[in-house]
Parts: structure tokens; sequence; C-alpha cells
């Protein structure tokens, strides 16, 4: 279901037509995802939907550069790790950490596991633990713990719509145009049908509430 689509259904329910100046597209898909989000958030934190690929949008290309491993934590060391050269929009998290379904380098030698700058450092400082291949989201940066690899390749789940044709790997076959309207509405679709349903009965009850008000007090 696209966020049009979403948008029309509400609309359909409230019988309110596309122009419809009372109540914007804009408000209703954002009214959406206000109340997707800790539904889909509650069920992350019970281990699920992490295996659903129509919930996160995978970046394809993502640069990286070299950076010490002092710029993320107090450990000093002549330690390299790779830092995307630029922010990631934001990332929704939950107890579990980034809602991250997958980070990998482009070339598919890579697959990194979640951790953090701290995990890292200790899995350096003693001896037996594996030396895995981490990731880690710091200040809105990704981080990886290989410093050789050059671009890297993910799958998230955003707190907004994100245009993946912005981190195309070739940016010339980019689509020029983008409408979040289009865009996928990011929500298993077992919870679509309980956002919709409040999202209706919230209009529903504003309406009520601008009726009553319209009365004539006397």
């Amino acid at each position: 279901m696209t966020n049009r689509e979403f948008v029309a259904l509400v609309r359909s329910d409230l019988k309110l037509t596309s122009g419809d100046d009372l109540i914007s597209d804009r408000a209703i898909l954002a009214k959406g995802k206000n109340i997707a989000s800790p539904l889909i958030k509650r069920e992350t934190d019970r281990r699920k939907l992490f295996a659903t690929d129509s919930l996160f949008t995978t970046i394809p290309c993502l640069e990286m550069i070299e950076v010490p491993i002092a710029e993320c934590c107090s450990y000093r060391d002549d330690c390299k790790i790779a830092r995307s050269k630029y922010k990631l929009p934001k990332v929704a998290d939950g107890v579990w950490g980034y809602l991250v379904q997958g980070v990998y380098s482009i070339d598919g030698k890579y697959k990194f596991l979640e951790g953090t700058a701290q995990r890292f450092v200790d899995s350096r400082r003693i001896k037996w633990i594996k030396k895995n291949d981490f990731f880690w989201i710091q200040n809105d940066y990704i981080y990886v713990s290989n410093p050789e690899v050059e671009m890297i390749m993910g799958k998230f789940y955003f707190e907004s719509d994100v245009n993946p044709e912005e981190y195309s790997c070739d940016k010339d076959k980019a689509e020029p145009c983008y409408n979040p309207m289009d865009a996928e509405f990011k929500c298993p679709s077992y919870i679509i049908a309980t956002v919709v349903d409040i999202v209706i009965k919230s209009y529903a009850q504003m309406y009520l509430n601008i009726q009553e008000d319209q009365t004539d007090d006397k």
C-alpha cells in the first residue's frame, strides 16, 4: 500500500473528497505514521518483523571514509574504522537497538553485526573473543569496524519517508522526481487495518466536536 492509497482509504471511510480543505492529505498521512510507529516498535520489541522486507528501506550505496576509533569513543589507539561520509536520515530504534535488517559491504564480502563502539573495542582487547565485523549508528552516522570498506548498503526502518534513489550507486540513473505520496506506507499488512481504524475514529471525533461547537447555545 502506498501513502496515497492509505490516504484515499481514510478519505473514503470518512466520505471526504480529495479536494476537501478541512483536512489535508499530508495531515492524514502524518497522523497515520504517528499511530503506526509505536505499533511497529511494539512488535519489534517482541523480536518480530525483522524478516519483513516491506518494512525496511534499502539504501543501495553509502560512501564510507576512514576515521580513527577515537572519534566515537574514549579509546585511544591507532585503530582505524570507517564512517559514512554523510549522515543518515533518522533511523527508528527500540529496546533492542536501531531497527536495521542488515548492513553489508557492496561486494557482499562482509555482513556486519549490530554492536557499539565499546563492543568493538572490547573485542580487540580480549583475545578469546571472536573478531566479528560490527556496525553501529552514532550521531546519525553509521560506522563499520573495517576501515577498508569504501561502500556499504543497508536496510533501515526510517522515521520518515526516504527516497532510496538519492543513494543510488549510479546517480545518473536516479529518478529526477520523487513524490512521497507514491512511496510505500511502511507498515505490516496486519497492522494497517488497526492504524486506519484509529485514524478514522480520531477524525470522526474531531468532526463531532466541530458540529457540537456550531450549535446555538441558546
